[in-house]
C-alpha cells in the first residue's frame, strides 16, 4: 500500500469511528423532561460539570437547596452571528 492510500484509509477508519461515536452519544444523552433532584443526581453525574457535581454533593460551602430540581430541556442549535 502507498503512503497516500495509507492514509486515506487512516482517515476514512477515524470519520467511521467518530460517526459511531457520534451517535452512541446521542443513545447516551439525557433526553428532555428528564427532572434532575438531589436524589437522583448521581445517576446524571457523568453529564454534569464538576463544579455542579459540588454542588449537588453538599460538601462545599456552595449548595443546593434540598428541593433543588433541574428540569432539562430540548438541545437548541444556534447558528454564529
Amino acid at each position: 500500500m502507498s503512503g497516500k492510500s495509507s492514509v486515506v484509509a487512516c482517515v476514512g477508519i477515524l470519520l467511521l469511528f467518530a460517526g459511531g461515536l457520534a451517535a452512541a452519544q446521542e443513545e447516551a444523552a439525557i433526553k428532555p423532561g428528564t427532572v434532575i433532584t438531589m436524589q437522583n443526581w448521581q445517576n446524571y453525574k457523568d453529564y454534569l460539570p464538576a463544579g455542579l457535581q459540588l454542588m449537588f454533593d453538599g460538601k462545599t460551602p456552595w449548595k443546593l437547596e434540598p428541593d433543588y430540581r433541574m428540569v432539562i430541556g430540548p438541545t437548541h442549535n444556534y447558528r454564529w452571528p
